[in-house]
């Protein structure tokens, strides 16, 4: 077994344990369907953390260049472990019956310099990806890392909730824009690469 499999099996494990407690109060949530409870904005915020739970999986493999016996491991696994502690951040205890939102904006400083250490992991590590232009990624990376560290300082500060919602808003819009042009530049390279 080679070091970069041995490291995905124990990032696959952390990925999953974070998937199954978003999963769970996916779940709960939708039983109990309490109107009051829950928080459109704690809630979003759970659903960017399930799809940032599936995109750091389907991306391991771009790290496979990075992982030895070492520090490169352990500088790997740190990125998963940051993603469950900050997902667990923003989900109930089980003795938890409080509001969504009580517990959100209760928990924001802690989740968000979560966010911020997490951004800043991943650009420290993007230099080993091993996916795309290097140039490119590394400029993007910068650009989207300071855009989340900004918005992330601002949301730590403020219990503002208008600020909390545009937030909120705009990293789903992100998100949205990149599933979007990774799919139009897969279909754009297939239908060239076919010519």
């Amino acid at each position: 077994m080679s070091a970069f499999e041995y490291a995905s099996v124990v990032v696959s494990i952390i990925l999953a344990l974070g998937i199954a407690d978003i999963l769970r109060f996916l779940a709960d949530s939708i039983r109990t369907l309490d109107a009051n409870r829950l928080y459109w904005v704690h809630f979003l915020w759970i659903l960017v953390l399930l799809d940032a739970h599936v995109e750091f999986w389907l991306r391991m493999w771009d790290f496979r260049a990075l992982v030895d016996v070492g520090p490169m491991l352990s500088l790997l696994l740190a990125g998963p472990a940051l993603l469950f502690i900050a997902t667990r951040t923003l989900l109930p205890l089980a003795s938890d019956e409080g509001k969504m939102e009580e517990l959100y904006f209760g928990n924001r400083k802690l989740f968000f310099a979560l966010l911020i250490v997490m951004n800043l992991w991943s650009l420290a590590v993007g230099p080993w990806s091993s996916s795309g232009n290097p140039g490119e990624q590394l400029i993007y990376g910068l650009v989207m890392t300071l855009l989340m560290v900004g918005v992330s300082i601002a949301c730590m500060l403020s219990e503002n909730r208008r600020l909390h919602q545009a937030v909120v808003l705009l990293v789903v819009a992100l998100e949205v824009f990149e599933y979007f042009s990774m799919f139009y530049l897969s279909t754009a390279a297939a239908q060239f690469g076919g010519v």
